[in-house]
């Protein structure tokens, strides 16, 4: 039986059919879903969305495997009910995420970005260690952690290590686990907000998360706080975070991913980030969604992605 590869995993191909190894060659790359034909396993990135009607045009489909972590371009209730069984690599890039959400935290809390600009624009007169003087001390700090997940905790690991206290909020988790970890948890999400001086988020995108933080939740963020986002865009209100760096509520923004991907050039977050607004420079940081990106975890993809289907197709 076939598998079908979709258009967006392309350069993944001749890769991921190396993995395979002799199934490799059941392997087929197809430009849209009627080319799936005849294939009852679809491998999909995630620019492809897999929803109700992607699922009534290619009803062959019996197993939909995520190239990645995330399931939010799928329709997973959808497919269940249709017996449709649909598979991911949550563990792959965990280090990496957990990595990249303290070097934004980091670079924030120490306004890297904001220097670094100046210095590039005139590095005789930016050359001024007094200005530095305003600078929070990240040791110390108690840090807020939305999603105590594989990522939340890797996150939440690395803060102890930095000698920062740790607060998350996660509904999910069975109570006591915190003990074990030595941290405090959240009674809710603005216990958490009003708490603490940075906040991380964590959180899949689902029903649940999307807009998690928004107009109300950010009004109850403590003054001078640092936002970052490695979970998903659609998770916070951009606008709302726009609106709390321009009243100061928020003293900097760092993600690593944004609603629309490619940003819009007109997004309010952006005109912060390149300095067309009247916020300091540098208080919005940005990566274009390569958190989980390594050499390494790439590698870990791949045979993760290879040991499913491999799995189903002996």
């Amino acid at each position: 039986m076939s598998i079908a590869v979709t258009w967006d995993l392309a350069r993944e191909f001749d890769a991921l059919a190396d993995a395979v190894g002799r199934n490799g060659r059941a392997l087929r790359l197809v430009d849209n879903l009627e080319e799936s034909r005849g294939c009852e396993t679809l491998v999909v990135g995630h620019e492809v969305p897999i929803d109700k009607a992607a699922l009534d045009a290619a009803p062959w489909i019996r197993e939909v495997v995520r190239w990645g972590a995330g399931v939010d371009n799928i329709d997973v209730a959808d497919a269940r009910e249709r017996g449709v069984e649909v598979r991911n690599v949550p563990d792959y890039g965990v280090d990496d995420v957990a990595d990249h959400a303290l070097m934004l935290l980091l670079a924030s809390t120490r306004s890297v970005a904001g220097f670094d600009r100046a210095l590039r624009a005139d590095p005789v007169a930016a050359w001024r260690p007094d200005d530095a003087r305003g600078l929070p001390r990240l040791s110390g700090s108690e840090v807020g952690v939305i999603g105590l997940g594989r990522i939340g905790s890797a996150i939440a690991r690395r803060l102890l290590g930095f000698g920062c206290g740790v607060t998350f909020y996660d509904p999910y988790l069975a109570r006591g686990a915190e003990r074990s970890w030595g941290l405090r948890r959240a009674v809710s999400l603005i216990d958490l907000l009003e708490s603490v001086d940075h906040v991380l988020v964590a959180v899949p995108l689902t029903k649940e998360t999307r807009g998690l933080l928004g107009e109300r939740e950010l009004a109850s963020i403590r003054p001078g706080a640092t936002l970052v986002n490695v979970a998903r865009g659609a998770v916070i209100d951009s606008t709302a975070v726009a609106r709390a760096l321009r009243a100061r509520r928020l003293r900097a923004f760092a993600a690593d991913v944004l609603e629309c991907e490619p940003p819009d050039p007109n997004d309010e977050l952006l005109t912060i980030h390149q300095g067309r607004a009247d916020v300091p420079p540098g208080v919005v940081l940005l990566t274009p969604h390569i958190a989980g990106t390594s050499r390494e975890a790439r590698q870990a993809l791949r045979e993760g992605v290879a040991e499913h289907l491999n799995q189903n197709h002996r």
